[in-house]
């Protein structure tokens, strides 16, 4: 049986991927591509270039955020703490995409409101499946 592609926005959404391996990145593009879930991809390895990128941006805004753990320079816990004193008054929907099955990873995600979701990776066509059916105001952080 041929998997369904997750249902998308009638234009897609624009996601911001914030990981520091590269090969991670190349592979989330392309499945997120593939599946029509996104129309646009955005990946950065550093997660303060990611920083100042959306200060610069405020009108190409992504609809959400695949976000890495363990980075050098800032981890996740540090970058979503800068994004906030950054005071840009716009939100930023976050799914956390590690390797990392850590108890204390997961409940670390469900300090911060804006985290929607801990997935462990590899991305696959089931967590996005996953995210196109959740809630606005369900979080997945089991």
């Amino acid at each position: 049986m041929t998997p369904t592609n997750p249902e998308p926005s009638p234009t897609g959404r624009y996601v911001l991927l914030i990981d520091d391996d590269p090969i991670n990145n190349l592979i989330c593009e392309e499945l997120l591509r593939v599946t029509g879930f996104a129309r646009q991809v955005t990946s950065f390895l550093d997660p303060r270039t990611a920083l100042e990128w959306l200060q610069q941006n405020p009108v190409s805004w992504p609809d959400l955020l695949f976000l890495d753990i363990n980075m050098p320079g800032l981890n996740a816990w540090e970058f979503l703490d800068e994004f906030a004193r950054l005071n840009l008054k716009r939100s930023l929907k976050t799914w956390i995409l590690s390797s990392s099955l850590s108890t204390q990873d997961r409940q670390q995600a469900k300090r911060y409101t804006q985290i929607e979701g801990y997935l462990v990776k590899p991305l696959s066509h089931e967590h996005l499946t996953v995210i196109a059916q959740a809630s606005p105001h369900e979080s997945v952080l089991s």
